[in-house]
C-alpha cells in the first residue's frame, strides 16, 4: 500500500507527542504517555479510596481504554488527545487497546473497574447499542453503568468505491447498479454508523446492500482496493486521505453539508436522495459511581486540551473533526442516541 502524506503527517506527529513502551499480548496492547516509565495493567488494582476528592485527583496512573486497533483514527485521536490533557492530569496516562466484541471487551472491562477516576475508555456512538439492545448478545450492562465525560469527535459516515471499477462511478450509477443486484459494503460492525445507514438505504431506497463486518476500517479498505467488496462505507476521517490521493473515489457523504476535508463530494441530498444523516460521535466516560467533581474536572481537562492549537491542528491533519460537547449536554446525547436505534431494532433484527 502506497504512503499517503496526509497519513503520515498524522503518524509523524503520532510518534513525535507519545512515549511508547512495548507491551502487548491477548490481542491487548499498552502505551504509556508522560513520564518515561512502563506500566501496564488496569485500574483494577488501584489503591484510591472512594472518600478522594477532584481536589486530591489524579494522583496515579491514568488508565485510557480503546476496544478498537491501534492505528485507527478512534485509537489516533483518544492518543492524541491524552497526550495534550497530560502535563494538566500531572500523572502518566496508559492508552490500553482492549479490543473485541465491537468495542465491548472494553466497555465490560470499564464496568466492572473501580469507580475511582483512574480508568476512562473511549466510547462511540452509536456502536455501543447494539452490545446491549442486541438480545442475543444477553449482555447485562447499559448505558446506565457509565458515567459520560465529553465528547470530541463527530465523524460522518460516507460511501467510497474503487476508481477502477467500471459498474458503478457515481452514487446514482451506484444506487442503481444496488437495486437490481446485491453489493457487498464493509461496516464495522453490527449498529455501527455505517451498518445503520446501509440498512437505512436499503429500507428508503430499495436497494440490496450486503453487510460484511470487519475488525476495523484498514481491514476494510485493504478489502476494497484488493475486490474483496464493492463499496467501502466508513467515516470522514477513514476515506478522505484515500480519497484525495485517488486510491479511492468518494461518491457522497451522509451529513446535510459538504465536509470540509472533502469540499468536493456531494451530500446524498444535493443529488436528490433523502437526508440519511448517520454519524460516529467518540467521546470518553468513566464507569457509573465516579464522582461529580471528577467528572467535571475531566471534562474541564480534555476541553481544554481539544481547544490547543496542536490539537486542532494534529485532527485536521487526520480528517478529524474535533466537536466537544460538555458532559451534561453529552449525556442526553447518548440517552437520546440510544431512542432513535431503539426504533430501528426491525432493520437489525433486535426483537
Amino acid at each position: 500500500m502506497k504512503n499517503r502524506k496526509v497519513w503520515g503527517m498524522a503518524l509523524a506527529i503520532l510518534a513525535s507527542v507519545l512515549s511508547i513502551s512495548a507491551c502487548s499480548g491477548s490481542g491487548n496492547s499498552t502505551t504509556t504517555a508522560g513520564n518515561d516509565s512502563t506500566t501496564a495493567g488496569t485500574a483494577a488494582g488501584s489503591e484510591s479510596t472512594a472518600s478522594e476528592t477532584s481536589t486530591d485527583w489524579p494522583k496515579q496512573d491514568l488508565h485510557v481504554l480503546v476496544g478498537f486497533s491501534a492505528g485507527g483514527t478512534s485509537d489516533m485521536g483518544t492518543r492524541l488527545l491524552f497526550q495534550q490533557a497530560q502535563p494538566d492530569l500531572g500523572v502518566n496516562v496508559v492508552v490500553e487497546n482492549v479490543t473485541g466484541a465491537g468495542g465491548w471487551n472494553a466497555w465490560s472491562q470499564l464496568a466492572s473497574s473501580k469507580p475511582d477516576g483512574y480508568t476512562i475508555a473511549l466510547v462511540t456512538d452509536p456502536t455501543i447499542y447494539g452490545g446491549y439492545l442486541d438480545p442475543s448478545n444477553n449482555r447485562k450492562n447499559t448505558l446506565d453503568d457509565f458515567r459520560f465525560v465529553c465528547n470530541q469527535v463527530m465523524d460522518d459516515a460516507a460511501i467510497a468505491i474503487n476508481p477502477k471499477d467500471t459498474r458503478f462511478t457515481d452514487l446514482k450509477s451506484l444506487i442503481d447498479y444496488a437495486k437490481q443486484n446485491e453489493v457487498t459494503c464493509t461496516t464495522t460492525g453490527i449498529g455501527s454508523q455505517v451498518h445503520l445507514m446501509l440498512l437505512r438505504m436499503n429500507d428508503e431506497l430499495g436497494t440490496k446492500f450486503v453487510p460484511l463486518a470487519t475488525k476495523g476500517t484498514s481491514e476494510g479498505k485493504t478489502m476494497i482496493l484488493g475486490g474483496n467488496v464493492d463499496v467501502f462505507m466508513a467515516c470522514v476521517g477513514d476515506i478522505a486521505p484515500s480519497h484525495k490521493s485517488g486510491e479511492l473515489k468518494c461518491v457522497a457523504v451522509s451529513s446535510e453539508d459538504r465536509s470540509e476535508y472533502m469540499d468536493d463530494v456531494p451530500t446524498m441530498v444535493e443529488l436528490g436522495y433523502p437526508l440519511i444523516h448517520c454519524y460516529s460521535s467518540r467521546g470518553y466516560m468513566f464507569p457509573a459511581g465516579v464522582d461529580d467533581a471528577i467528572v467535571e474536572k475531566m471534562d474541564n481537562i480534555l476541553k481544554k486540551a481539544m481547544e490547543s492549537p496542536e490539537h486542532k491542528k494534529a485532527m485536521d491533519d487526520m480528517c478529524l473533526r474535533i466537536n466537544y460537547i460538555g458532559h451534561e449536554e453529552f449525556t442526553k446525547q447518548m440517552y437520546d442516541d440510544e431512542a432513535m436505534m431503539k426504533n430501528y431494532s426491525d432493520l437489525f433484527g433486535w426483537n
